[in-house]
């Protein structure tokens, strides 16, 4: 097989890292709602309004890091130093049953999740473009990164309720922390 239609030895770190980091975001969306309701006792309506407003950080953190990552850190780092707050994010959420933790690690979890989202696609992009390698096979790595996110975000939706059902929300929401730990050591593992 030609040089130029092999996948770049890094692509296995991204592909099995954002599987991995989708899996703990998803975890938490699926957790999130029944916690909040049967745990800290919020109403139906404070609850929406939390979720919500943590999705809502999520998807509009991208825009600072993408800025943060152009300007300063660049894509890697972006990526290494945001899944520390994310990881403390899991754990506050895991290990506190209060609503002032609660907030503190959405806060966490929607920063990390948010900051490392632009930067992990157009970092795996630049490998294709450093190796030169045909249109062909980047599309079809987009096709496997898009595979892994939903890989991983079904495996913590079908496997998490049942985690929670069997040992309670502290571990259960230890899971995604795992993962997240798991994602940034494949990641860093990736750089060379």
């Amino acid at each position: 097989m030609e040089e130029r239609e092999k996948h770049p030895k890094g692509f296995r770190y991204i592909f099995w890292g954002e599987l991995a980091e989708r899996g703990s975001f998803y975890g938490v969306v699926v957790l999130i709602t029944a916690y909040l309701m049967s745990q800290l006792h919020f109403t139906q309506g404070k609850t929406g309004v939390v979720v919500h407003g943590f999705k809502a950080l999520a998807y509009i953190l991208p825009i600072l890091g993408g800025y943060i990552a152009d300007r300063w850190l660049g894509k890697f780092k972006t990526v290494i130093y945001f899944s520390i707050p994310y990881i403390i994010g899991h754990l506050v959420l895991g290990g506190f049953q209060t609503e002032g933790a609660l907030y503190l690690a959405l806060l966490l979890l929607a920063a990390g999740s948010g900051t490392i989202k632009p930067n992990v696609g157009p970092l795996m992009g630049l490998m294709y473009d450093n190796e030169n390698k045909s249109p062909e096979l980047r599309q079809r790595a987009f096709s496997y990164f898009y595979a892994a996110i939903n890989i991983g975000a079904v495996a913590s939706m079908t496997t998490l309720p049942s985690i929670r059902t069997k040992y309670g929300y502290g571990p259960a929401f230890m899971v995604p922390a795992a993962l997240m730990v798991a994602a940034m050591i494949i990641f860093y593992l990736g750089k060379p």
